[in-house]
């Protein structure tokens, strides 16, 4: 019974945590990423604009072409992670 309440603990930690994590994320983008910015603006300010014009049009897209963003990062913590010896 400890175990499920740990999981479950654990779980809806890891949650609230991505949760978190992606609602900053998306005021990072809204905030202060534009289209005119080196290296990001095309990449990602581009098509964080679009987003909130014309919402429906991401749904043309794969998950892959509408996440990308997302796993760049979610890689970039892992590969982090595995430096720093917290992945085992």
């Amino acid at each position: 019974m400890n175990d499920i309440m740990t999981i479950t603990f654990r779980s809806a930690g890891i949650i609230l945590a991505e949760d978190l994590t992606a609602g900053l994320i998306h005021w990072i983008e809204d905030a202060y990423i534009r289209e005119h910015r080196p290296l990001i603006g095309q990449w990602i300010g581009r098509p964080n604009t679009i987003h909130h014009h014309l919402p429906r049009r991401m749904t043309r897209n794969s998950w892959l072409q509408s996440d990308r963003d997302e796993l760049v990062a979610v890689l970039l913590i892992l590969i982090a992670a595995a430096l720093s010896g917290r992945l085992e």
